[in-house]
């Protein structure tokens, strides 16, 4: 009913009957508080906790045959909520509600403020992203966290999915549970 990157891991919501889909999708389009999605990402440096509400409309473009979005006066109206939980060596771990759901979003609004998301091969410096592959950082730090929706019952359901490496090594040896995030 929704889509992720290829590279982000993590909860993905699949209807299994038509009535589901639309009942989510309405959910989903309405940006109904009953329907929320969080993801977890490990971003390089030290994020502005004062950046918590990033409004920057997004466009697709196409630059040498590769496909990727762009912060740009012709773009889409995109909102991304940011809350920082950790700050830990030269990365911060962040909690994103992406109150839009445009493609690349949460990747293109935190490169946008110079903070890309760590292991990134669109978005990230390939420099910043080859020191980081040295410290074991072998892929994108994007995960979806949890989804939480509305059912047909009218009961609140929340999926969660478990926080994998390289978050969950980058976590457990700054000394921090990965599983209380």
């Amino acid at each position: 009913m929704h889509r992720l990157d290829r590279e982000t891991s993590g909860c993905l919501l699949v209807a299994r009957r038509p009535s589901a889909l639309r009942r989510l999708h309405k959910q989903l389009r309405d940006r109904d508080k009953d329907l929320q999605k969080r993801h977890l990402a490990l971003v390089a440096g030290k994020w502005p906790r004062y950046l918590a509400d990033i409004q920057a409309p997004l466009e697709r473009v196409e630059r040498g045959g590769e496909r990727f979005v762009q912060v740009s006066e012709r773009g889409k109206p995109s909102q991304t909520k940011v809350r920082v939980l950790e700050v830990l060596n030269g990365c911060t771990l962040i909690e994103v509600e992406p109150v839009t759901g445009r493609t690349h979003q949460i990747r293109a609004h935190t490169a946008y403020h110079r903070h890309a998301v760590l292991g990134d091969l669109k978005y990230q410096h390939d420099d910043e992203r080859e020191q980081w592959k040295q410290r074991g950082v072998g892929g994108l730090c994007l995960h979806s966290r949890s989804i939480e929706f509305e059912a047909a019952t009218g009961h609140q359901v929340t999926i969660v999915a478990p926080v994998p490496d390289p978050i969950k090594q980058m976590l457990c040896g700054a000394k921090f549970d990965p599983e209380i995030y």
